[in-house]
């Protein structure tokens, strides 16, 4: 396999996001606006921002760990059921 191969990432990924290798052609993917209508995003039930984060199970032992498996990147709060 070439280095700068993955058996997930399409071979065209680098190149579609201009990057120099995966890692960076990543970064700038994940700062690009979502292709998703926002219809169809899920939206904080508080704010209705479609910041919506899914929290990171690697943190669900943690005792300052709040309540729901969702957060709001424009409002902060925690949540189960995003709108």
């Amino acid at each position: 396999m070439p280095p700068n191969s993955h058996p997930i990432i399409p071979d065209s990924f680098v190149d579609d996001y201009d990057g120099d290798d995966v890692a960076d052609a990543l970064r700038k993917a994940e700062l690009a606006p979502s292709t998703t209508p926002d219809e169809k995003r899920k939206r904080c039930p508080n704010c209705g921002a479609l910041g919506v984060m899914p929290k990171s199970a690697k943190m669900k032992d943690y005792d300052c760990r709040k309540e729901g498996n969702y957060k709001c990147d424009r409002c902060f709060s925690h949540f189960d059921d995003p709108a």
